[in-house]
């Protein structure tokens, strides 16, 4: 089978004595007839003839191999197990094509924070990556990756980005003040993780040993709660469902 509209080894091109040769381009040898896919050998035989006929069939050429370079990454994500206020860790997938050849490593690119993107990592051949360069906790950093393979590298993922964070410390033990008609419930405010803290669950012991949040005087969600890291609870909230603590119980 034999492509006659390119390889058409009638014309002068063809035979011309120091060309000897035709090109194929990559979307005739994917199409019919020929139908070949990315990764398949290019097989082909060569027969000479004159006025008086054909020759024997040339040996089987070196068989090249029909690669491109791979589809771009896709899915990257942010590793909560390893991101937090100096590190950033961030996985991602293989595009769905390699290009017809394993994809050897991947070159990860980040903007330091600044909008200007240099490169951070090259030679990468694990689908998952740790900062290993100093970051400013609280900033913001942007990323993208490239796969390679023997031809090249593909075009560059989606960009991503992600905060140089960590979750918030934990809360030292709060102060409860009993204040006649209330009493206010204060606790130091924790670290942040280098980003400003939102919200905060506060429970208060029931009467029967459990624990329960009232939700209206000591909402963890109200600024002015989260902004004070304290809260007033009237008496008359206690010593009511769900509390129902008695006069000289401890809070």
């Amino acid at each position: 089978m034999f492509d006659n509209s390119v390889c058409d080894g009638t014309t002068s091109a063809v035979v011309l004595t120091g060309i000897t040769q035709c090109t194929l381009p990559l979307s005739t040898l994917t199409a019919a007839p020929y139908s070949l896919l990315l990764g398949f050998k290019i097989s082909a035989y060569v027969v000479a003839y004159n006025d008086y006929g054909l020759s024997l069939a040339s040996p089987i050429g070196n068989e090249g191999v029909i690669v491109l370079v791979p589809d771009a990454p896709v899915s990257p994500i942010n590793n909560p197990a390893i991101t937090d206020k100096s590190v950033i860790g961030f996985s991602w997938s293989e595009g769905a094509s390699n290009g017809g050849t394993s994809v050897i490593d991947y070159r990860i690119t980040y903007d330091q924070s600044t909008g200007n993107f240099v490169t951070l990592a090259t030679g990468v051949t694990t689908k998952s990556y740790a900062t290993t360069v100093a970051l400013t906790s609280g900033r913001t950093y942007k990323f993208y990756i490239e796969a390679r393979n023997t031809v090249g590298y593909s075009l560059q993922s989606v960009t991503f980005e992600v905060l140089a964070a960590q979750v918030p410390d934990q809360p030292r033990y709060p102060d409860t003040v009993f204040n006649g008609l209330s009493v206010t419930i204060s606790w130091p405010i924790p670290f942040d993780g280098a980003t400003k803290i939102t919200d905060y669950i506060i429970q208060i012991k029931k009467a029967d040993g459990s624990f329960a949040t009232d939700t209206v005087d000591c909402n963890g969600s109200s600024p002015a709660v989260v902004s004070a890291a304290a809260c007033t609870v009237p008496v008359s909230t206690l010593i009511a469902a769900p509390f129902y603590i008695e006069w000289g119980q401890t809070i």
